[in-house]
C-alpha cells in the first residue's frame, strides 16, 4: 500500500504521512491539496525505515537519558505551546 503525502504539507503547518488517508485520490487533510506517493512508499519500506529509526535513535536517547541531559517535549500539541516549551528548555 502506498502512503500518499502532500508535497507542501510542511508549509501548511504539518506533515501528512498518509496512513489516515483511505485512497490515493483523497485530498490532503491539512490543506486539501493533491497527495503524491513516492515509488518506495510501501508497507515493507516503511517498516524498514521505522526499524532503522528505532535501532539508531533509541541508543542516542538512552545515552543522554542516563546522563540526565535529555529533555523530552510532547510535540503533539499546538505549535505555540511546543515552541514555548522548547524555548524554555534552551534558555535553562
Amino acid at each position: 500500500m502506498k502512503s500518499p503525502a502532500h508535497p507542501n504539507s510542511r508549509e501548511s503547518g504539518g506533515l501528512s504521512l498518509g496512513r489516515h488517508v483511505q485512497h490515493a485520490v483523497d485530498p490532503c487533510p491539512n490543506c486539501g491539496g493533491k497527495l503524491e506517493a513516492r515509488a518506495d512508499d510501501t508497507d515493507n519500506v516503511l517498516a524498514h525505515r521505522m526499524n532503522e529509526y528505532r535501532e539508531k535513535s533509541f541508543p542516542v536517547t538512552d545515552f543522554y537519558g542516563r546522563r540526565g541531559i535529555l529533555a523530552r517535549v510532547d510535540a503533539d500539541r499546538e505549535v505555540a505551546v511546543v515552541f514555548d516549551d522548547l524555548s524554555r528548555l534552551i534558555s535553562e
